[in-house]
């Protein structure tokens, strides 16, 4: 079965508080692996955990803060979902603004002993970003980036944008996929 993206990317609404809370619905189809991408800007407090229907997801990759301490982004998983409609909830280690986004989705056809490879990230205080990423074909690369300041996200090529979420509070969350390969290159490029 091939991996593949079921349904669409489901996109948070900008709140001020400690968490922030998404409703969202898994459907009973196979193999499913659920993914949270996050962005933050402007100094926002650090996630310190996300739930499904109060299942904690797993951190897959924290990139940290950028030198200029207004980005940051994560990714979060969790292996077979139940299905159902229920909230996902990001916990923030204190009172935040509207300066973290999220978004998430469900694949199906994804191993469900070894669902992801290595995660990569970087940081690029006032720049573009750019990681490689080792896969291989028959896999998918999925990638979250935050960027601060309302910036226009314009993907890299040969990727399939799925998120592109402007708060007007100073924060943005890029998300896109490309299909596996020996080394996949993905990239971000935005504008003040």
């Amino acid at each position: 079965m091939a991996i593949a993206l079921d349904g669409t990317y489901a996109t948070s609404a900008a709140a001020v508080g400690s968490s922030k809370t998404l409703a969202f619905t898994v459907s009973a189809n196979a193999n499913r692996y659920l993914l949270v991408g996050i962005g933050q800007g402007s100094g926002e407090p650090a996630v310190t955990g996300v739930t499904w229907n109060g299942a904690a997801l797993t951190l897959l990759k924290d990139s940290g803060v950028t030198a200029d301490g207004f980005r940051r982004s994560y990714l979060y998983g969790l292996v077979a979902p139940g299905a159902a409609t229920a909230n996902i909830v990001v916990t923030l280690g204190g009172a935040g603004n509207e300066r973290t986004n999220f978004a998430a989705a469900v694949y199906t056809g994804v191993d469900q002993t070894t669902p992801i490879g290595t995660p990569v990230s970087a940081l690029v205080a006032g720049g573009n970003p750019t990681v490689n990423v080792s896969s291989a074909v028959g896999e998918v690369v999925v990638d979250a980036t935050g960027v601060s300041q309302d910036s226009t996200l314009v993907v890299g090529g040969g990727q399939t944008p799925r998120v592109n979420v402007t708060d007007g509070s100073s924060s943005d969350l890029g998300m896109s996929e490309e299909a596996g390969a020996g080394t996949v290159t993905m990239s971000w490029t935005g504008t003040s």
